[in-house]
């Protein structure tokens, strides 16, 4: 909560909310503000650092010069901050103070902050003749004439060059706003000159976050916020302004804009960019209601339209961009049903996870399920499972097949044995004369031939002549064997893994091929390339593949 005082400030500060330079280099900022319904200023914001118990505040006119004998500061008080140099105060102040810009000076031990503010009395005589002559201004270089003359008793800061240097723009813009209001009052005049003020630093000084810093209020944000955004973020950020023409109307509605368009084009991963574009999507104009088009796509190939719309994000400069982006890549989420044929083929196993749901950090299944032929495989235990047209798709094709038990077991993890007989099944490999044996796999075993066509092939290399075939194979291990067959190529600069670092050296650019071609996901942006296959994800990812 924060603190009143008694002080011995005579009048009512209308509007204030503006900083001038700092001394020391901190990131000390105070906002000054007036609820003129109890005539009460508040000051809120950092001076100095934690180490900084007092600091004095003083109040004097901001064209009087240094304070000394000769300009008197109308308050002092000295204030003991909490404990991280934190101020806030609450000023209860009368009425006759004359209107005019004054500064408050902070100082403590580390440094001294000086903040320019407005205090316009709308009991002050002067205060009411100016307004008068405002509201009588017939066109804009009337409204110039007297803005330029008073702007002293109306709050501007003529000493501040972003100010004085286009106090005609500023004198239009306020021109425009009496329009809406037929006639201004003291409240609603400080309001339009504030706006105009912010609008003129961003459109002709192009220091958008200045404005931000001294009229954040206007903008519908806080400089907190601001601060709180990375380096990244704030630089494109700026740029997605620097084209940019504000006005008092639609400065709220266009920074709104441009930080939603910041905030995706920052996206560090398509899913990241998902979850921003779903809980934005009123804010741009996206429609996922339940009768939208993106409504109708299975939920396991929505991540098509955000993978396209993750390419194309640095490209986004407006809502419009984001919205034709989205619609473009809903449109091209329609996918080709594959035929299907019979057979069976050879299969084995390992630790259950009994997971019955989408696969997290595999990818999700990219087209329309496809559809069952009438002597369609059937597998026990798949019936409810979300990989299960997958599996009798590829089971149809001699490519997978179950157990003995009529069981297909889809959470089990998948061997690198079974993996390698899946994929020289798909690519129907032959067997080559320079193949590489194995010592552990013997030739009475089910899989001899498939990783002899795999090695003949350059597909497989092992690792001091073993092949561990009967050992779970890994997310980036199945990610290499696919690259050397499907030579995929994507555009990877687009494409990381926070735990990128934990990707092993020789899969890092099979992963980042795959991920950009849309093969394979993360979750959370995470690959999590050391965790193993389940027989579900392989029959999904190497059905993605065929089609």
């Amino acid at each position: 909560m924060m603190k009143k005082l008694g002080v011995f400030l005579c009048g009512a500060v209308l509007t204030a909310n503006t900083a001038a330079p700092v001394f020391a280099q901190t990131q000390s900022h105070l906002q000054i503000k007036y609820d003129s319904d109890i005539n009460q200023i508040s000051v809120l914001g950092n001076v100095g650092n934690a180490g900084d118990k007092t600091v004095t505040i003083s109040i004097a006119k901001s064209d009087a010069g240094e304070m000394g004998k000769d300009n008197t500061p109308m308050f002092v008080y000295l204030y003991n901050t909490e404990n991280d140099g934190r101020l806030e105060l609450e000023i209860p102040v009368s009425g006759n103070i004359e209107s005019y810009t004054y500064n408050l000076f902070a100082d403590c031990e580390t440094e001294s902050l000086v903040c320019s503010f407005s205090i316009v009395n709308p009991n002050d005589l002067n205060t009411i003749d100016i307004i008068e002559q405002v509201n009588e201004a017939k066109n804009a270089d009337e409204m110039y004439a007297v803005l330029s003359e008073k702007a002293l008793n109306l709050g501007i800061d003529i000493q501040d060059d972003d100010i004085k240097n286009n106090i005609q723009y500023i004198s239009a813009l306020c021109f425009e706003e009496k329009k809406e209001y037929v006639s201004f009052d003291a409240k609603t005049l400080c309001e339009a000159i504030n706006k105009a003020i912010a609008c003129s630093i961003v459109t002709k000084s192009r220091n958008l976050e200045k404005a931000i810093k001294n009229y954040d209020v206007y903008f519908g944000t806080t400089y907190d916020d601001y601060l709180s955004k990375s380096d990244e973020e704030k630089n494109i950020f700026n740029s997605l302004f620097s084209n940019t023409e504000l006005t008092p109307k639609n400065m709220k509605s266009v920074f709104s804009e441009k930080t939603d368009t910041a905030e995706i084009i920052c996206s560090d991963t398509w899913s990241d960019l998902q979850d921003k574009v779903i809980n934005k999507a009123s804010n741009i104009g996206i429609d996922i209601s339940s009768s939208s088009p993106y409504s109708e796509i299975k939920e396991q190939s929505k991540y098509k339209i955000f993978t396209a719309m993750f390419s194309e994000r640095k490209n986004y400069i407006s809502y419009n961009d984001i919205v034709t982006s989205f619609n473009k890549a809903v449109s091209n989420a329609d996918v080709v049903t594959p035929s299907t044929g019979g057979g069976s083929g050879g299969g084995g196993g390992g630790g259950n996870r009994n997971v019955n749901s989408s696969p997290i950090g595999m990818p999700a299944p990219a087209e329309p399920k496809p559809k069952e032929s009438e002597n369609a495989y059937t597998f026990s235990d798949i019936d409810t499972h979300w990989a299960k047209e997958y599996i009798i798709s590829l089971a149809e094709k001699n490519i997978i097949s179950g157990f003995e038990d009529n069981t297909f077991r889809p959470d089990n993890n998948i061997t690198r044995a079974e993996f390698v007989k899946m994929i020289v099944s798909i690519f129907k490999l032959d067997e080559k004369e320079d193949a590489v044996e194995f010592e552990d796999v013997s030739r009475d075993s089910w899989y001899y031939s498939a990783i002899l066509k795999a090695s003949g092939n350059g597909v497989i290399y092992g690792s001091d002549g073993r092949f561990n075939p009967e050992a779970s194979i890994t997310r980036q291990d199945a990610a290499v064997i696919i690259c050397r067959l499907k030579n995929v190529a994507g555009s990877v600069n687009d494409i990381s893994f926070t735990d990128e670092n934990e990707i092993s050296d020789y899969a890092l650019e099979a992963v980042k091929n795959l991920a950009a071609s849309g093969i394979i996901i993360g979750n959370n942006g995470r690959f999590n390339p050391k965790n193993n296959i389940t027989r579900a994800e392989a029959a999904t990812m190497l059905y993605r593949i065929l089609n």
